[in-house]
């Protein structure tokens, strides 16, 4: 039943708005897009989930050149049906349709993301502003896909910060979905020695004479090199990394390379949803328990944890059993059907009783 409900949901559910706000380090204005339920008025005003997106040049919606997902537009339709209102917005450098600016896209650091993150929840938090939108001020959520959920600790870090200085304000509480630590490439790189090693067959021979030693050869060493290396040591972009003049965000890489995870979720002192997903190969949804949560999160009012048994990174469900050596196909299938309709119940269900 729930199932065919979401699959009826079409833009009728929201009213789309159209919005610019400020970066908080006042080097960006972001372009997004406010979904409100069409019940929303000035005077019945909706809380309001703020979207963060993963890794990619992806836009407001979860779309880049390379993938349709759809993520966060289909989960604001949906946030929308229960009466809740959502902000989502692109990312430095990309416009909506997934159009990029390598320029400034490539050169786009952690921090950077940060800034656009917290001025996202500005915006959402102003009074004033938000009245004469149709949100709520004080029910703010902050929801993190993938590499959106791991800069939480800075943003709350810089939430509260003094200078923040917002009338009214309070910490937002979060949602964090297929949010454990991403694995690094060593760990994406195992799992792929251990499908070839499996291999049958003429494909497995050719997997293993051709490919394996490729994939070995790009192990912890070689990426801590990679950014480490003098001569790119003060660059944040590379043009001709790897010899086809394809840009590399060495910047970025470094930023990763160098985060202090449970040192920045220390500042998360909401009340927090963390999901996972056990078809999920870019995250560990074994980390997903109430007593590991915990121990990352030591400072949240309180963390709450759901493992979707069919759940894959695109959020949605999936029967087939994940490969890294053919993840990209599944993507390219997964996208095409609605996010996992348990998911959503999940999502609505805590929002709805959280923000009450």
């Amino acid at each position: 039943m729930f199932n065919q409900f979401i699959r009826r949901l079409n833009t009728a559910a929201a009213r789309q708005v159209p919005v610019s706000f400020r970066s908080a380090d006042l080097k960006h204005t972001a372009n997004g897009t406010l979904s409100l339920p069409t019940s929303t008025t000035t005077t019945t005003a909706a809380p309001v989930v703020i979207l963060v997106g993963g890794t990619g040049p992806i836009d407001r919606d979860g779309n880049a050149i390379q993938i349709q997902t759809q993520v966060h537009s289909n989960l604001a339709e949906y946030l929308a049906s229960i009466g809740v209102a959502s902000l989502r917005f692109d990312k430095r450098g990309v416009s909506l349709g997934g159009k990029v600016d390598n320029n400034v896209f490539y050169s786009t650091k952690v921090d950077a993301l940060v800034a656009d993150t917290v001025g996202a929840v500005r915006f959402a938090s102003d009074a004033d502003g938000a009245a004469k939108l149709g949100i709520d001020h004080s029910k703010v959520v902050v929801c993190g896909h993938s590499e959106g959920a791991l800069l939480m600790g800075r943003v709350f870090a810089a939430l509260n910060n003094p200078g923040f200085a917002q009338d009214n304000w309070k910490s937002p509480v979060s949602l964090f979905d297929s949010s454990t630590p991403p694995k690094p490439p060593t760990s994406k790189r195992d799992n792929a020695i251990k499908e070839i090693d499996l291999s049958r067959g003429f494909k497995g021979w050719l997997l293993r004479t051709f490919f394996k030693p490729a994939i070995m050869k790009r192990n912890h060493a070689f990426w801590v090199d990679l950014v480490n290396e003098a001569k790119w040591k003060d660059k944040d972009v590379v043009e001709t990394m790897f010899g086809r003049g394809t840009p590399f965000p060495v910047g970025w890489w470094r930023d990763h390379y160098t985060m202090d995870l449970l040192g920045d979720f220390k500042a998360v002192d909401s009340k927090v949803l963390v999901v996972g997903g056990r078809k999920d190969l870019q995250c560990d949804s074994e980390l997903v328990t109430k007593k590991n949560t915990d121990r990352i999160l030591p400072n949240a009012e309180s963390v709450d944890c759901w493992v979707g048994d069919k759940l894959t990174h695109m959020l949605r469900d999936s029967d087939e059993e994940p490969s890294m050596l053919q993840l990209q196909q599944q993507y390219d299938k997964q996208v095409k059907e609605p996010l996992s309709p348990e998911f959503l119940k999940v999502v609505g269900e805590w929002v709805k009783k959280t923000v009450q």
